[in-house]
């Protein structure tokens, strides 16, 4: 394991996910998965090319890129569409 468990662990892992989720499209599992491998492979990449300390800001940039871009998320949700 890369990281120990503990009673607090979530809170270093809550805004990523929410990134994620907001990312992906509320309320679209499959926009949410899409979303986490687009920041999780951002983080990888700036790690990769030498920005360790700043690869959890690749996650904010991602998410703010991806709000200014498409506001309903990559994969908008089907829950909330009218037909007609």
């Amino acid at each position: 394991m890369n990281y120990t468990l503990y009673p607090n662990a979530a809170e270093q892992w809550i805004g990523l996910l929410f990134a994620s989720v907001i990312l992906g499209g509320i309320g679209n599992p499959t926009g949410v998965v899409l979303g986490g491998i687009v920041i999780g492979v951002g983080e990888a990449v700036a790690q990769v090319l030498g920005a360790t300390a700043a690869a959890r800001l690749v996650g904010a940039c991602a998410l703010l890129v991806g709000l200014l871009l498409r506001p309903e998320g990559l994969l908008p949700s089907v829950l909330g569409r009218r037909e007609g």
